[in-house]
């Protein structure tokens, strides 16, 4: 079994932006989803990445498949669906608005193995 977890998020490029203009864009955003605005719909109005196209969902993912900072805010145990919360990875310059969408799943994973005959003699 495999633990798998489920956010959605809205990408800034800290790159494109400064800080004052990072967090006053996520103050906003904060503000219009707990007004009743649908994430998906500020996804798409904001993010700065291809997830803008999926109303920024993830999808499912595990342990070790993002960066650290990331990672460790998006499956901390205290966050409960529906929370959104912000996200820095300073290192990179990548800022983060993020909805937990899902409780995190335990799936089995079945590793398959294909042989292959080798035609070299």
């Amino acid at each position: 079994r495999v633990t798998h977890f489920r956010v959605s998020y809205i990408y800034l490029n800290g790159k494109e932006m400064s800080m004052s203009e990072i967090n006053g864009i996520r103050e906003k955003i904060i503000a219009q989803y707990e007004s009743g605005i649908p994430f998906w719909q500020l996804a798409k109005t904001y993010s700065m990445d291809r997830s803008a196209q999926q109303g920024g969902d993830l999808g499912w993912f595990t342990y070790g498949e993002m960066v650290p900072e990331f990672e460790s805010a998006v499956t901390d145990s205290s966050k409960q669906i529906d929370d959104v919360f912000t996200v820095d990875v300073p290192s990179k310059q990548w800022y983060y608005v993020v909805l937990k969408t899902h409780e995190p799943k335990d799936i089995i994973e079945v590793k398959v193995l294909k042989a292959v005959e080798s035609k070299e003699r």
